[in-house]
C-alpha cells in the first residue's frame, strides 16, 4: 500500500512537470559581464570561480609559447550594472596543464561591457515579456521501473514497520523523479526577434532552461541563481552553452543578442510566417494565418488562433504591430514581435 501511494505521488509529478505551452514574465536584470584575460600556453581548460555565482569553463586550447589575449564572459551578480563592477570580486583561477609552463592572467573588467550597450536601448523594447519555456517532460526508462520495482521489494520487507517502510518508500520515490527527470528530453526553447522600426532598434532572445552564450546580456529568474557557462575557443571568439548549476530546474535563462533591424511591411514579408496577427494603430487585432515570403499580407483570417498571451502582454498602445510565428521544426518555436508595422 505505501509502495503503491509512492508511486502514485511520484507519478502526478512527472505528469504535472510535462508543461507544452510558454508562460511569460518580465524582463530583469543582467547576469552576463566580461573581464579580459591574458592567456599563455601550454593551456588546455581555463576554471573561473565566481563562488554562490557560478563559474566559467572555458577550453582555450592554447600549445606552448601561443598567447591570446580575450575578453571572457562570467555569471557574476552586479545589482548596479556595469558601474559597479569596480566594486565586484574578480573570480580564483585555476588551470590545466597545473605543472607546465602555462598561465593565466587578469587584465580587469572590459571597458566596453555589452551589457551597457543594450542598456540604451529603448526602455520599452528592453522591458517586453519574455517567454517562459516550458519545462522538458520526465520520461520512465528501464532505471526507473527496476527503482520502482526495488521500493515495492523493500516495503513489502518491511511492512511489520510502517513508518521505516515509507521512509524507504518516500526517498525512493525522490531517486525515482530525479531519474525519471534526468532522462527527459531536451529541453523546449523559445526565441523572439523584437523589432522596433521607429527607433531602429532589434535585439534577438532565447529563453529556456539551458542557452547558447549571447553577445549582449544576460538575464536570469531567479536572479541569484547560480550558473556555468560552458565554452570553447574558435580562434579570437568564444562559443558555447550556459545552464543551471547542479540542473536546478526552476531557473529560467534568457540570452539577448543585439542584431540588425529587419524591415517588415505589407508588401513582403522579411521571413516566412506561419502564423500572423497584426495591430492597427488604434488597437483592433486581425490573423492573417500563414504569410509566405514574397507575397504581400493576406486577407483576415477569422478560424485562425489568437497569438500566444504572453506574445501580446505589455504592448503599448496606439502603434502598429505585427506578431508572427516562423515555419520551422525542431525542439523549440521562434517568433518575431515589430512595433512600428
Amino acid at each position: 500500500m505505501i509502495a503503491a501511494l509512492a508511486m502514485a505521488f511520484v507519478a502526478s509529478i512527472v505528469a504535472a512537470s510535462n508543461g507544452t505551452e510558454p508562460g511569460a514574465r518580465v524582463a530583469g536584470d543582467n547576469r552576463m559581464f566580461f573581464a579580459d584575460v591574458r592567456f599563455r600556453g601550454p593551456l588546455d581548460v581555463v576554471w573561473f570561480d565566481c563562488g554562490d555565482d557560478g563559474e566559467t569553463r572555458l577550453a582555450v586550447r592554447l600549445v606552448a609559447g601561443e598567447e591570446r589575449t580575450l575578453s571572457v564572459p562570467l555569471p557574476v551578480n552586479s545589482p548596479l550594472g556595469a558601474e559597479s563592477l569596480a566594486s565586484v570580486p574578480l573570480p580564483s583561477l585555476r588551470w590545466e596543464p597545473e605543472d607546465g609552463a602555462g598561465a593565466a592572467a587578469w587584465l580587469g573588467w572590459t571597458a566596453d561591457q555589452p551589457a551597457a550597450r543594450f542598456a540604451r536601448f529603448s526602455p520599452a523594447l528592453r522591458a517586453r515579456s519574455r517567454p517562459v519555456a516550458p519545462q522538458a517532460a520526465a520520461q520512465l526508462g528501464t532505471p526507473e521501473f527496476a527503482l520502482a520495482i526495488a521500493c515495492f521489494l523493500a516495503t513489502c520487507a518491511l511492512r511489520r514497520r510502517p513508518w521505516v517502510a515509507l521512509v524507504v518508500a518516500g526517498a525512493m520515490a525522490g531517486g525515482l523523479f530525479a531519474l525519471a527527470v534526468r532522462r527527459g528530453p531536451p529541453d523546449f526553447v523559445v526565441r523572439v526577434h523584437e523589432i522596433d522600426i521607429g527607433v531602429a532598434q532589434a535585439y534577438a532572445v532565447e529563453t529556456g532552461r539551458t542557452v547558447a552564450l549571447p553577445s549582449d546580456a544576460l538575464e536570469v529568474a531567479p536572479v541569484h541563481a547560480a550558473l556555468v557557462f560552458e565554452l570553447e575557443r574558435v580562434g579570437d571568439a568564444l562559443h558555447g552553452r550556459i545552464e543551471p548549476r547542479d540542473g536546478a530546474g526552476s531557473v529560467q535563462l534568457a540570452g539577448l543578442s543585439i542584431e540588425p533591424v529587419v524591415r517588415w511591411n505589407r508588401a513582403a514579408p522579411a521571413e516566412s510566417l506561419g502564423d500572423a496577427w497584426v495591430r492597427s494603430p488604434s488597437g483592433r487585432w486581425t490573423a492573417h494565418g500563414e504569410w509566405v515570403a514574397g507575397r504581400p499580407l493576406g486577407p483576415t483570417q477569422i478560424d485562425r488562433p489568437p497569438p500566444p498571451g504572453w506574445l501580446v502582454a505589455g504592448l503599448a498602445p496606439g502603434r502598429g504591430v505585427l506578431l508572427g510565428r516562423l515555419r520551422e521544426a525542431g525542439e523549440g518555436a521562434t517568433f518575431v514581435r515589430v512595433v512600428g508595422f
